[in-house]
């Protein structure tokens, strides 16, 4: 009796399970067309979609497990049945569990398989017990989540709002700053930190959602236990009621704006976090920016659209003032932008510009096939505006020009979309133009003296940005760009777009191949273009030379005092220009590793918290920050072993 009791529960969830392997199937599909299965950089144990994906399935296993027999009217037949509510009860929750735990273990076994299949006679053991910890960690919170939906599910038609005002309840919990948040950290459990290589249990966040979800269950059981009595003549009473279905959308229509301002606080929570690194762009963003923050507010205002011959701007009534000015310029600005791509044809569509919205705060602007967003907060004049605007514009070019083969190309054409953007960008013969232009020669030159990059590996973002901080494609990439116009005049780089779109690289290139076959297509080889390239770095090198010899070689050295990760420079400096040291560190943030920056302390050092930091090395990049370049010079990644 048992076994059939819980296989029933099992068919009557089965939709969960069937989802989970259709979403699992469309992630090996998806990895198998973008990526080389057998190339993965390992085991991923901090996905950032956990969460996500723990509330979505928890929500819905919980509310199915308890609500079936009503919709489906089976439980007088349970009930005929010679067994008790309670064993009913223990066999839908098990069920439950069951289910959920099989929603996190698919993923995590799908990525196992591909992290093994990357192994390699160099790679280290895949951190079997690491898993097993997170995995279990995670599943704890998996049922916490089953608990409190099997708890809420008596509300029947009322679910997605009371689901919704208790995800409100935990957005407001968190954010006013309790000492029980901590019990409650659901991060914690989705992503634990570790000291000296161990993973780091946390218990306060262990026992407070075992409690949670004991709590659940037991409300829960008492629920299934009286359904039939007080509970269920409530809702009775509630569905007889003459104004019951109007209530009953009412309460549809508030649980949606619940969520909405649940997911909106939790946006906020969000901006007020501290400013983000500079990260990988994709192609399209614009030349990097400083971090700037734009303060949230409450205050809604209307928006308004002014049309120019190319462009269509869509502001906010309030930048009316400070945008206005800038009408008369823009048209200028595209027809520069067309000038340095020989005139392309006109596509008729205007192209929006949208200068409310925001962009990530590494970046002064982000473009796609026929919009261009360039917050007017994050220019500092209408000169930084209209540079940044010709940047923007030439991104549109380069897709139109590929018809979206160069973003399709990411990783082999990453230098080349942000320095054929940063040449058109500074092609102008105005003093801005002029003074920018030798800001990024000096950054290019400042560059190459910290290591050669060679333009293979420029054009191979993926292995680029393992060796080298992600920006200098900027510099590096202008140089590019211009290494193409020594080779082959002014109109190849419009030419090389155009020969994308008509006869792209065969499928399976590596970036060599595909910068070769693409320029032998143009009448001109890649040989060419690598030693135009390595002539300018040379010359910019030369010509450089002082600023270069003011800029000692910085080495680091990693320790671990207390609680902190120590980076210190190893011997004393004395900067003979205006800069500050600065450094960066990899960050393991779930599906990605990012650099982070570190602030400077008071005696030179950089601190990172232990806790924050998993595995038993630390990457990091030092450099100097230097007003001349607007961008710090890094050294290559440095790696160090914690002990």
């Amino acid at each position: 009796m048992n076994l059939i009791l819980l296989r029933k529960e099992l068919t009557a969830l089965r939709l969960c399970a069937m989802l989970v392997i259709a979403l699992s199937i469309f992630e090996v599909i998806y990895v198998m067309a973008t990526n080389f299965p057998d190339r993965q950089s390992g085991f991923n144990a901090e996905a950032t979609n956990v969460a996500v994906s723990t509330l979505f399935f928890g929500l819905i296993i919980g509310f199915s497990a308890l609500s079936q027999e009503r919709t489906q009217q089976t439980q007088s037949f349970l009930d005929g049945l010679p067994i008790s509510r309670v064993v009913v009860f223990l066999h839908k929750t098990l069920a439950a569990m069951l289910i959920m735990a099989f929603t996190l273990l698919v993923p995590t076994i799908l990525e196992l398989l591909l992290a093994w299949l990357s192994q390699t006679s160099l790679s280290t053991p895949l951190p079997l017990v690491e898993v097993a910890t997170v995995s279990s960690l995670r599943l704890l919170l998996g049922i916490t989540v089953v608990a409190v939906a099997m708890l809420l599910s008596y509300t029947q038609q009322w679910f997605p709002l009371m689901a919704g005002l208790a995800l409100w309840a935990v957005v407001w919990f968190r954010a006013s700053g309790s000492p029980w948040v901590a019990w409650l950290h659901s991060s914690d459990l989705i992503s634990p930190s570790s000291s000296a290589g161990e993973m780091l249990l946390p218990w306060k966040p262990i026992a407070g959602h075992a409690a949670l979800a004991a709590i659940g269950l037991l409300g829960a059981g008492l629920g299934f236990q009286w359904r039939d009595g007080r509970i269920s003549r409530w809702i009775e009473r509630l569905a007889e009621w003459r104004f019951s279905a109007w209530l009953t959308g009412f309460s549809r229509l508030l649980a949606v704006g619940v969520w909405l301002f649940a997911i909106q606080q939790m946006a906020k929570r969000e901006d007020r976090e501290p400013p983000q690194p500079p990260e990988a762009t994709a192609a399209g963003e614009s030349k990097p920016g400083k971090n700037y923050k734009v303060k949230a507010t409450s205050e809604v205002v209307g928006f308004a659209t002014h049309q120019t011959r190319h462009y269509e701007v869509i502001f906010r009534e309030s930048q009316r003032q400070k945008v206005q000015p800038l009408f008369a310029g823009m048209d200028r600005m595209h027809d520069q932008v067309a000038d340095f791509f020989q005139q392309p044809p006109v596509t008729g569509a205007r192209i929006v510009v949208d200068v409310a919205s925001l962009v990530s705060n590494h970046a002064a602007g982000q473009t796609n096939w026929t919009k261009i967003r360039l917050p007017l907060a994050l220019s500092k004049d209408a000169d930084d505006f209209r540079q940044t605007l010709r940047h923007e514009t030439a991104h549109v070019y380069i897709e139109q020009l590929s018809q979206g083969h160069a973003m399709g190309h990411f990783n082999a054409m990453r230098a080349f979309h942000e320095g054929v953007a940063t040449a058109a960008e500074l092609a102008g013969n105005d003093q801005i133009s002029q003074i920018e232009r030798q800001r990024m020669e000096r950054w290019a030159a400042a560059t190459d003296s910290r290591g050669r990059v060679p333009l293979t590996l420029l054009c191979d973002d993926d292995a680029l940005t393992e060796k080298r901080e992600t920006f200098i494609v900027y510099p590096l990439g202008y140089v590019f760009a211009m290494s193409l116009i020594d080779t082959g005049g002014p109109a190849l780089p419009r030419r090389l777009l155009e020969v994308l779109n008509e006869s792209p690289p065969a499928p399976g290139s590596d970036h060599n191949e595909f910068w070769q076959q693409l320029l032998q297509k143009c009448g001109t080889s890649f040989d060419h273009v690598i030693a135009a390239y390595s002539e300018r770095l040379d010359q910019l090198k030369k010509r450089e030379q002082t600023f270069i010899s003011r800029l000692p070689r910085l080495t680091g050295k990693v320790t671990v005092e207390g609680e902190d990760i120590v980076i210190r420079v190893v011997e004393d400096l004395m900067t003979p220009i205006p800069a500050k040291l600065a450094c960066m560190v990899e960050q393991d943030l779930g599906m990605i590793q990012m650099p982070q920056p570190v602030l400077m302390e008071k005696d030179g050092t950089f601190h990172i918290r232990r806790a924050s930091h998993s595995g038993s090395k630390v990457r990091y990049l030092l450099g100097w920050d230097i007003k001349d370049t607007g961008r710090p010079i890094f050294e290559p990644w440095a790696e160090a072993i914690l002990k």
